[in-house]
């Protein structure tokens, strides 16, 4: 079985940060749910009560969209200084627009795809702490693999 590590952190992080803020039931956020939250404006995350859409506002756009639409169009050097729907010059020396509509779409369906089985992974891995183990114990991704049951 293909497991992609990378993207099972990313969703490890965010399943970890909801978990704290005292959540029951289905954890991660629909892909319906992350479309609602991007139709909000700045002062909706302010407020206290906000600070679940916030912080799964700030992975989506941090952590989940640099690996859906990739790292040339959405890196550190964009996204913290351009808007997703901005034209800037590539190595190419053409105008794109840094997060088109269509690569967007993909990268929600992705996610909407992984959704269910991350989240049943995630509360085996809480069930069962310390308990699975996998792969070598010398591998450089250790820190992830090992704490993920497969």
């Amino acid at each position: 079985m293909y497991v992609n590590f990378g993207i099972l952190c990313i969703y490890a992080e965010l399943f970890d940060d909801l978990k704290e803020l005292g959540n029951d039931g289905p954890v991660l956020p629909t892909a319906q749910e992350i479309v609602e939250l991007l139709q909000f404006s700045v002062e909706h995350y302010e407020k206290p009560e906000n600070a679940k859409d916030k912080k799964i506002l700030l992975w989506y756009q941090d952590r989940w969209l640099p690996i859906a639409i990739g790292l040339e169009y959405w890196d550190d050097k964009n996204r913290h200084y351009d808007l997703p729907t901005d034209k800037v010059k590539l190595r190419d020396g053409k105008d794109w627009v840094l997060c088109t509509a269509t690569s967007e779409a993909f990268g929600l369906m992705v996610y909407d795809n992984c959704r269910d089985k991350w989240e049943e992974i995630f509360k085996l891995k809480h069930v069962n702490k310390g308990k699975l183990k996998s792969f070598s114990e010398n591998s450089s991704i250790n820190s992830c693999i090992n704490t993920f049951p497969l």
